[in-house]
């Protein structure tokens, strides 16, 4: 995966997480909360499998 896509995966991760605390801050139904924190979960997800394939992060975990 390239830098760009994991910037992208992040980005994903950071803006669900935003629109879950601006719905509790709504007070929407916990039914939308759910929804929306399964959403967050599934990119948190996403990233992290991103993160774990990346041969980016291999090379910067390398001992120099």
């Amino acid at each position: 995966m390239t830098q760009a896509e994991l910037d992208n995966a992040y980005q994903a991760m950071q803006d669900t997480w935003y629109e879950f605390i601006q719905a509790g801050q709504r007070a929407v139904s916990v039914q939308e909360l759910e929804c929306l924190y399964g959403l967050y979960i599934s990119s948190v997800e996403d990233y992290n499998r991103a993160t774990a394939s990346s041969p980016a992060d291999e090379a910067q975990m390398k001992p120099s």
